[in-house]
């Protein structure tokens, strides 16, 4: 029996994991940046639910007026749809944040999960090294500056050039975010499933808990973390 993360890290925990992962904060708690090396500006406004309750995250520069009335509109209702995907107090959050500036007509919004205790060991990725890095220059050339990094990428070869890879998203601390990726002409093979698998136990083996998110259009990311028996914790959303 598989022994769920989500016990070990009752209530809020895996989602104040997930926000930490995912962005740089200030003394405050405010967001200041996107927890990557080009370190771009925070979403002005951050919610990650699950069925314990809710976290949200102002940016840093937002005024003290707008953070309370934020603070409010969340506090009086995150209940979700039936689809359990948007709180119901988005729409009100969008109107308060257009007050204070223009707000971008779409936002980020999907599902969190973490990995089993047992990740299944599947064969046939390799990790990509400064000595193969030539292997990603085919189909995933826009991977090769992650080299350097000297975090764990791992890669399903055809023919000698790497067809999937999985990374770090974003940089390492307690945790990090698998970053995915497979060549269209490669799709629907399972090579996604097969690097991230041996991603996770990569980051596992250097003592950071390997996370997984992803967007509620991007049905195929949902089908890699189905095929491997990831644990939604969650769901988060950002918006600009």
């Amino acid at each position: 029996m598989i022994a769920d993360p989500r016990n070990r890290r009752p209530g809020l925990e895996l989602l104040e994991l997930h926000a930490r992962t995912l962005f740089t904060h200030d003394a405050a708690g405010r967001l200041v940046a996107i927890n990557e090396p080009r370190a771009r500006q925070a979403p002005r406004f951050f919610l990650a639910w699950t069925a314990r309750g809710a976290i949200w995250r102002v940016r840093c520069d937002l005024p003290p007026a707008l953070e309370t009335r934020l603070g409010e509109l969340v506090s009086a209702d995150v209940g979700t749809d039936d689809r359990e995907r948007w709180p119901v107090c988005v729409p009100a959050v969008r109107a308060a944040l257009a007050e204070h500036a223009p707000v971008d007509d779409g936002h980020e919004s999907g599902p969190a999960y973490c990995f089993p205790d047992a990740i299944e060991e599947r064969a046939g990725a390799i990790a990509v090294t400064a000595e193969n890095a030539h292997v990603l220059q085919r189909w995933l050339p826009e991977w090769l500056p992650d080299v350097s990094a000297q975090l764990p990428i791992m890669t399903v070869l055809v023919e000698g050039a790497a067809v999937a890879v999985c990374a770090c998203s974003r940089l390492p601390g307690e945790a990090t975010e698998a970053g995915v990726e497979t060549h269209p002409a490669f799709r629907g093979r399972g090579y996604a499933a097969i690097a991230t698998a041996a991603w996770a136990r990569a980051m596992r083996d250097r003592g950071v808990v390997p996370l997984y998110s992803t967007d509620w259009r991007n049905l195929a990311s949902q089908r890699v973390a189905a095929k491997l028996n990831l644990l939604r914790y969650g769901a988060s959303l950002s918006i600009e």
